[in-house]
């Protein structure tokens, strides 16, 4: 890479191909991991099936009206500055949910085995090792954010709760509470407002950055219109070489929207910068 500057862009990717290189087998073998991927990704295809469209999730009456309770509408409701409104759309939710916990459990189940399948088949030392190779987190990150995580519940987070519910005045937060805005913002974005303010936020990024961003605005590379049936958050799905990427997101209005904007675009333009580069 030192002696040939043009791929200086495709460092990252080309590291991770040689780390991923001692793990690819013989072509037989290849042929028959290939020919089982099909297969792999059938829990994760039940699972979106099962949340986005067939589960039978309940609508609740708030104040500002009835909201089906479905991965956009979960959201809303439970950052609802009404506490009442949050704590029957948990209750209602969690009720609905707790019925398929078995369904769930058999697609975690089926999921987590195939990628135990795949990893002692290519000879990797764990699953962690496998699906680490393929993202540019190394191993050791991953270990790490973990470790946090745990001492950030044994104090940080406790911390933080309590502060949070003498905010809220409460004597307790429940977990319908922890979505809730200690100041809610009434703000609506529209989405030229999250295009602009996003275009600012990159700023310090630099020019090239911010136009690579502009033009990806211009062009059609987002659906970010909610849709019944349609997962919410945000899916940013990459393409062939010298073909952007295409964001799926179910934009909301409110602060937690323009952040999922956001944070799709920047996985946007990391895939042209480091994956396809064109």
């Amino acid at each position: 890479l030192a002696q040939t500057p043009q791929l200086a862009p495709y460092t990252k990717t080309l590291t991770l191909l040689r780390t991923r290189a001692s793990h690819v087998l013989q072509t037989a073998q290849e042929a028959i991991v290939s020919s089982v991927q099909p297969l792999l990704r059938q829990p994760a295809s039940v699972r979106d099936i099962l949340f986005n469209v067939e589960l039978p999730y309940p609508t609740i009456t708030a104040k500002s009206g009835p909201i089906r309770l479905s991965g956009g509408g979960i959201r809303r409701a439970l950052t609802d500055p009404d506490r009442a409104t949050r704590k029957a759309a948990w209750d209602a939710f969690t009720t609905m949910e707790d019925g398929f916990k078995l369904t769930q459990a058999a697609l975690m189940s089926s999921y987590f085995s195939g990628v135990a399948w795949e990893a002692k088949t290519r000879g990797w030392g764990s699953q962690v090792d496998m699906v680490t190779a393929s993202d540019p987190m190394p191993a050791a990150a991953f270990a790490a954010i973990g470790a946090e995580a745990e001492r950030a519940v044994k104090g940080p987070m406790t911390h933080y709760v309590a502060i949070k519910a003498r905010a809220l005045n409460l004597p307790a937060l429940y977990t319908y509470d922890l979505a809730a805005a200690i100041v809610p913002d009434t703000h609506h974005y529209t989405i030229e407002e999250a295009k602009a303010l996003t275009l600012r936020a990159v700023a310090p990024l630099g020019r090239d950055y911010q136009d690579r961003l502009a033009q990806g605005f211009a062009g059609k590379w987002i659906d970010w219109h909610p849709g019944p049936t349609k997962a919410p958050g945000g899916l940013t799905l990459y393409g062939v070489p010298g073909v952007p990427a295409y964001i799926s997101i179910s934009y909301t209005d409110d602060a937690q929207g323009l952040t999922i904007f956001a944070h799709e675009w920047g996985h946007f333009i990391s895939n042209r910068l480091i994956g396809n580069a064109n």
